[in-house]
């Protein structure tokens, strides 16, 4: 018996039904298609998972499914391993073509993704992949990059018609595998996954949050309303960085203010930052695994669990790394700084190797880009060679950045009946302050862990020592070579046309 044949579109960390080109390219040739999402266990129990990142993505797949009902389609969400539910697929029907994006994933989904490979040309089957956001997959080096991701970013956006392609009846076989294998419900605080909520996110701060994005994009507060808030749904791909940036570059256009158009115009530029980071990782994904530069694994080679976990839990006895700490746990968000600055604290203070701490922040970050991810942690650990040695002073960041403890006071609330000063330096109470405001330093709030005047000496001698050793220099060239844009100021700028 002849077997049903049909194309398959699989979805990985692309979760729209807007602007998506291998839905648009199957819509194209019509049919019978498979709308599949799979579960993947390995990948569910991977170290970079949570729960959070399960019901984001879950949502996103439910609205997909709603926006999809009325055309009798739906996504199918499979359960198991990609390479076997294609081979058990196979048997029944026949596979002729597979569309999807190429995914700067970790190496557990880019390992998959060679087994894939080599299945599909086993079976002579064709494997459609589209570049996501302007990501070049096989670069050497980054000339001409800059100007191949703008072009993709000005491309029309990919409509998908519905109506020209029909769904295909599961086998029976498989049914068993649509059980969705997580119990996970909505927890309030986090952001909800989906397109409709991305829009929403993403044209609330067009309309109205902008302006004060470059002024509050440092405050651990105030960031959390004037800065966009689209990047969990740009990591998990319920908006294209196309979407983001013709929307933004439309709105600038629209602008007179100065003033406004200089947030604009920040915002846009972080956007392009973002591929950026992408298409280094994209090129040198070892980093997952390994310091940038291969001279800097002679240092951190000590391990501290206690000083570990008192970072993890929020416990160090300095309070904007203690509440950062706390609030993402909470949240599944902080701003740029914070994050910068809790890379920092854990490697340079607490002089501890980065690698549990990036798969913690992972779990962490309802917006896990790995691309964005491994690239910032190498530069704020400060183990590319190339990069401006910062170490953060997580007590000069919350007299700058939280003067009055808001933030601080939030989410570490054994601090809140402090008075400010105390709130931002508790270990400085008097023994007279602490019977006055019923506090207990070093019981009910820990004493710092350690001294960041010394750890700071520390850190700095030894990474400046570091950036003169002739294998850090040489190291350095090569990464300069490959991932540094000839134009470093303004390769960012954009400029709208009148």
């Amino acid at each position: 018996m002849k077997k049903e044949s049909l194309n398959i579109v699989w979805f990985k960390r692309d979760l729209r039904l807007t602007d998506h080109e291998p839905l648009y390219m199957a819509c194209q040739q019509g049919g019978k298609v498979l709308l599949a999402y799979f579960w993947e266990p390995s990948l569910m129990k991977d170290a970079h998972m949570d729960s959070r990142l399960l019901q984001f993505i879950k949502e996103s797949l439910l609205e997909m499914q709603e926006t999809l009902a009325p055309y009798q389609l739906r996504v199918e969400l499979l359960t198991g391993e990609v390479e076997d539910i294609l081979t058990e697929l196979s048997e029944q029907l026949d596979i002729r073509t597979i569309f999807s994006y190429q995914e700067s994933g970790i190496g557990l989904t880019f390992q998959r993704d060679l087994a894939i490979k080599k299945w599909v040309k086993s079976r002579g089957v064709r494997w459609i992949e589209a570049k996501m956001d302007g990501i070049d997959r096989g670069r050497k080096n980054r000339s001409g990059w800059r100007d191949s991701m703008l072009r993709d970013l000005c491309k029309p956006i990919f409509t998908p018609d519905f109506r020209s392609i029909q769904s295909i009846i599961l086998p029976e076989s498989l049914h068993k595998r649509r059980e969705i294998p997580i119990n996970t419900q909505r927890v309030q605080g986090f952001q909800q996954g989906g397109e409709s909520t991305a829009n929403r996110y993403l044209n609330g701060f067009l309309k109205k949050r902008f302006p004060d994005y470059l002024t509050h994009i440092s405050k651990p507060e105030a960031s959390r309303r004037s800065c966009a808030r689209i990047s969990p749904y740009l990591a998990w791909g319920n908006l294209s960085a196309r979407q983001v940036f013709q929307k933004s570059m439309y709105k600038l256009g629209e602008l007179k203010s100065h003033k406004e158009k200089r947030a604009l115009e920040g915002f846009i530029a972080r956007l392009l930052w973002r591929g950026h980071f992408i298409q280094k990782f994209e090129m040198e994904e070892r980093i997952e695994f390994e310091n940038m530069n291969a001279a800097y694994d002679t240092i951190r080679l000590d391990w501290n669990e206690e000083a570990y976990m008192a970072w993890e839990e929020g416990h160090t006895g300095y309070p904007l790394v203690d509440a950062a700490i706390r609030c993402v746990t909470e949240t599944g968000y902080l701003n740029f700084r914070l994050r910068a600055m809790l890379v920092s604290f854990l490697t340079h203070h607490l002089w501890l190797d980065w690698k549990r701490g990036a798969h913690f922040l992972a779990r962490m970050f309802l917006d896990i880009e790995p691309g964005i991810h491994y690239p910032q942690f190498h530069m704020q650990a400060a183990t590319t060679g190339i990069h401006t040695l910062r170490i953060y002073n997580p007590v000069k960041q919350s007299l700058e950045h939280d003067q009055e403890a808001v933030f601080i006071k939030k989410w570490v609330p054994e601090l809140s009946a402090l008075p400010v000063h105390l709130a931002l330096k508790p270990w400085e109470a008097t023994h007279l302050e602490e019977k006055l405001y019923h506090f207990r330093k070093g019981v009910d709030y820990p004493m710092p862990i350690v001294d960041i005047s010394q750890t700071y000496q520390h850190a700095q001698k030894v990474l400046w020592e570091m950036k003169e050793k002739p294998e850090v220099k040489s190291e350095a060239s090569r990464l300069m070579a490959k991932h540094v844009n000839s134009d470093r100021k303004n390769w960012a700028k954009v400029s709208v046309g009148k």
